[in-house]
């Protein structure tokens, strides 16, 4: 069994990305898209965006591991390590919010960058829950749909 190193960008692998919408409670959307276009959501100078769910799931592979995500673009925000909000867990929970933080970008978009964070696994072919969100400075303004991560694992086919 041979294991590869693969990038949600190559075009095959960006269908298995899952991005979970609530709305008043009640999910409104779980679709699989490029992961690079999440919607925060409207955000204010000095405002917190919504939270936004994602995870990764490669059905297609007998396994994924060594799992991670990078903010590989910050979208002209001025970047400081109190801003895009990053946290995992097992359980899918609409009330949760990340109070932990990306601690850099990753300029080089590599797997072994250090601002990566890793992420467990579900089971063998599920990453648990990503929640990220924007906790936007006072006095700047947000560029919706520029502020881009990406996901990077190994698997086994």
């Amino acid at each position: 069994m041979a294991i590869y190193t693969r990038s949600t960008t190559t075009p095959a692998m960006l269908s298995y990305v899952s991005t979970i919408q609530y709305g008043k409670g009640k999910l409104v959307d779980q679709t699989s898209k490029k992961f690079g276009a999440l919607n925060f959501g409207t955000i204010g100078p000095g405002e917190k965006s919504k939270t936004v769910i994602t995870v990764l799931s490669f059905p297609a592979a007998q396994a994924i591991k060594n799992i991670k995500i990078g903010l590989v673009n910050a979208g002209g925000i001025t970047f400081a390590n109190n801003i895009f909000g990053v946290t995992f867990s097992s359980n899918l929970d609409e009330f949760i919010v990340p109070e932990t933080y990306f601690q850099g970008i990753n300029t080089d978009k590599s797997s072994t960058n250090e601002y990566n964070i890793a992420i467990e696994n579900q089971d063998s072919i599920t990453s648990n829950y990503v929640y990220l969100n924007i906790d936007l400075p006072k006095n700047t303004q947000f560029q919706a749909g520029v502020v881009r991560y990406q996901w990077w694992f190994d698997y086994a086919d």
